[in-house]
Parts: structure tokens; sequence; C-alpha cells
């Protein structure tokens, strides 16, 4: 029964945002001039045509950081840097105490505000001029610089400095606002409507069509966000978990400068009895984007306990006028098994076509209106190892199709549209342990195309420069 308990922290909310650049963030103790300064003297430049320009960002504190890189090995002054790191699950829960953010401790991660791209690359003589005329520190200046491929891609340049005395930016609005009484999470390209007993849950989904117009006209996309968990015990009967069974709460929240984080709770209720989980997850909202790290705990193997087509069933009906973007699909469909041979063959197949050298394995499903209107892309990044336990995504056209085989339930609600789609995630393989994921849900230009815009997380290269003030 602890199989099937400890699997509801799989859950969070259902399609939020993004724009086509990822945001880019840093592990501070793996930037070689920022490890040893206090955080209140580090300072970010980016440069275009008119000159340099501070930068604002924000600090969020990790639950668990990952260890720092080795500077004796990695020795090369350029190093590949990308966000799994610390964008991971089981690192990302944050302490919420307005002290965190203040500390000089190394957990912490770099933010640059959403939606903001970096700049031109400098010259030494140009960082050079910026370290005199700022009064900054001589020494190392890391160079961040995005990495991409495509005939459109044009990199972009960050610097971090050391400044002691150097003023900080004022603090402009927060890019994302959370309204706790109507528990509306909104920035001006979209509002996300929370479940108001399921807080995980949407109840609605809006993007803005065009957020430069200022009378922007908000199009609701996704309604009705529920989930489902079966349970095809051996030796038993077959049990479901519904959105009914658990409640969940936003326990704290956090706006910075570069978006909202919210703190999610989980409280399962089964038999008349109210078990606390303690299962705790943030979902950090960025003004076109949100990051969502999942993990799982298991206290069994759970092939041991169950047959296949044990698994979840996120699910959601689109709006009237919303559809698929076969386009952009990245994602294998729905497929049911009868043994577990079977299920473990198909994952190495997926592993195949999903899976990068890193051991990276990503995933994409889109919808969206007209030709003029934003595309909204759900992405999933799982390890291979996990892959091959036979848990990835599998795109659900029509939900309805299996109602009445597997029992799948939700409530009577709905909008405008017509069919319940979702995800589902196969969960009869699964070792025992606690296993993470990471989920990104992407507002892009409806002019993308899908060989233009690469998965998040993104990928960096840092160099850390030697530069004086007399160069």
């Amino acid at each position: 029964m602890l199989f099937f308990l400890a699997v509801t922290g799989l859950f969070t909310d259902s399609p939020v945002l993004a724009g086509e650049i990822c945001p880019p963030a840093f592990y501070i103790a793996e930037l070689v001039n920022a490890r040893d300064a206090a955080r209140s003297s580090l300072n970010l430049y980016s440069r275009d045509v008119t000159g340099w320009h501070q930068r604002e960002f924000d600090k969020v504190v990790l639950y668990r950081p990952p260890l720092p890189r080795n500077s004796a090995v990695s020795s090369s002054p350029v190093y590949g840097y990308r966000l799994t790191t610390p964008f991971a699950s089981g690192r990302f829960l944050v302490d919420f105490k307005a002290s965190a953010a203040t500390g000089t401790a190394p957990g912490d991660t770099l933010l640059v505000p959403s939606g903001r791209p970096g700049g031109l690359r400098a010259t030494p003589r140009e960082i050079s001029q910026l370290l005199r005329s700022a009064g900054c520190k001589e020494g190392l200046v890391s160079e961040l610089e995005s990495t991409g491929s495509g005939a459109d891609f044009a990199p972009q340049f960050f610097y971090l400095l050391n400044c002691p005395n150097m003023r900080k930016p004022g603090g402009g609005a927060n890019p994302v606002t959370f309204l706790r009484d109507s528990l509306r999470i909104s920035s001006d390209e979209f509002s996300y409507h929370m479940n108001r007993k399921n807080q995980m849950l949407f109840d609605r989904m809006e993007i803005v069509r065009n957020p430069q117009d200022r009378s922007p006209n908000a199009i609701s996309y996704l309604e009705n966000g529920a989930f489902d968990i079966r349970a095809d015990i051996k030796k038993f009967f077959t049990m479901h978990f519904t959105s009914g069974n658990v409640e969940s709460k936003v326990v704290a929240h956090r706006e910075g400068l570069a978006g909202t984080q919210a703190r999610l709770s989980f409280d399962l209720k089964l038999l008349f009895l109210r078990l606390d989980l303690q299962l705790l997850t943030d979902v950090m909202f960025l003004r076109d984007m949100a990051f969502l790290p999942m993990t799982m705990k298991i206290p069994a193997h759970a092939e041991d306990y169950v047959h296949p087509n044990t698994g979840v069933l996120y699910s959601w009906f689109t709006t009237k006028g919303t559809h698929v973007r076969s386009d952009w699909m990245h994602m294998p469909p729905r497929q049911r098994f009868s043994s577990q041979g079977e299920l473990k063959a198909r994952a190495n197949e997926v592993a195949a076509t999903h899976c990068e050298p890193s051991g990276q394995c990503s995933f994409r499903a889109a919808v969206g209106r007209t030709g003029t209107e934003p595309v909204v892309a759900m992405e999933i990044n799982i390890r291979r190892e996990l892959l091959l336990k036979g848990f990835y995504p599998q795109y659900v056209a029509d939900a309805s199709s299996e109602q009445d085989d597997l029992g799948w339930t939700w409530d009577g609600k709905q909008g405008d549209g017509q069919v319940r789609q979702g995800l589902y995630f196969e969960l009869s393989s699964l070792p025992k342990g606690e296993h993470g994921f990471e989920i990104w849900l992407r507002i892009l230009p409806p002019n993308a195309s899908r060989g233009s815009v690469a998965f998040c997380p993104s990928r960096w290269n840092v160099r850390d420069i030697k530069v004086s003030t007399s160069n």
C-alpha cells in the first residue's frame, strides 16, 4: 500500500509557459570568480551597441546543492555548463526565509530575469574599461555564452564581475504575481488559475495573444486539469486514486526579480483517513515559462506488487479552437503492455529516439490555435536509466477511449472542449528509491519552428577571463 501512497508526489500543475530562449541560471559555486565573493558584491552585465548595462538577477537558495566543479580536474579556461546541475529534482526545494537570500554560502543559483536575452561579446579592452568605470576588482571575470545550432542562432553573452562597492540597479516590478485570495498566477504572457481544493491542478490556463498590446486579449487554451492513479494490484483488485483523494495547498510563496516560486504540500485521503505524506515540491513561474522539478519516492519494487498498466494519467480539456500541434510533437503515443518484457523492450526503442549521449532524454507535446497565436509546449526531461525502467511520457489523444477498459475517472466539469487529452506515465517497473525528472512549460512564438527551438535546459559555455584595469 505504501507504493500507491508515495507516488502521489508525482503531480503538480499542468501547462504554463515559456519563451523561445531558456532562462540562463548558474550555480555560483561553480563560477571561479564568485566562489569566495560575498553575494552582495556580485554584479551582472551585458553589452550592446550603446555600451554596458547592469542587469538585475535573483538569488535562489537550493535545498541540496550539487558539488562544485573541481577546478584542479577541469583546468580548461572554457567549460560546458548545463542547468541540470542546479535545476534538478531533490535540489530545488528552497528556503523561503528572508535571511536565506542574503547569505554567503555557495549553495544558491544565479537566475537572470526571464525573457531578456544577453548581449554582444566584449573584448578584453571593453571588459577592462567596465572594470575601471564600475570600480570592480581586477582578476577573473566569468563570461557566460549561450550555445546552440541552426542558421538563425546568435549566441548571447553575460559577464559576472566582483564589484564590492557597486550600487545595485533599482528593483523593478516583479515579472510574475501570485494573488493568494484568487489563486491566480499571472504575468504579461499568461494567467494561470489554480483549482481551489487541489492547487496542484489548474481550472483554467490563459495565454495573452499579444503582450505588446496595451489592452491584451487573454485566450483560454486548457481547462479542468485532473489526474488518476491506476493501481492494478497482484492477487488483489484494481484501485484508483483521483483528484478527489488528494488535497494540495500552496504553503509558501516568494516573488523575486526572476519570477515567483510556490511550494506545494500534499495530503492523501484514503478510507476516511487523512495522511500527511510530507511531500513537497516547488514550482517556479517565470514571465513566459514554468519549471517543475519532480521527485517520486518509491518504498518498494513496484514490479513485485503490481501488473503492467499501473500508472498515472494526467489530463485536461482543450478549449474550443485549441488543437494539438503535430509538427511540434516529440513524444510516443499511448501504448498498453501485456508483460514487463514488452514494456522494457519498448523503453529501449524510445531511448534510441529520445536520449542524448549524455544520458538526458527529452520529450515534447504542444497545443496551438491559429497561425498568429502562441504555441504552448510541455517538455519533459528524464534520465536514460529511469526511462529504461519504462517510465516516460506517452501522449493520450483521447482519454475517454480507455475509460471503459481501464476505469479512468475524473469529475464531470468541462469547458468548451470536446476531447480530454493527457499524458500517461507507466509506474509498474520502477525500483525502490527516489526518482526525479523535470517538466518545463513554455510559450513559443506562433512562427517558431520545432527545429529552431532547443529543449530546456539550455547549454552555456563559461570562460574564466583574467582582466586588469590597465588592459
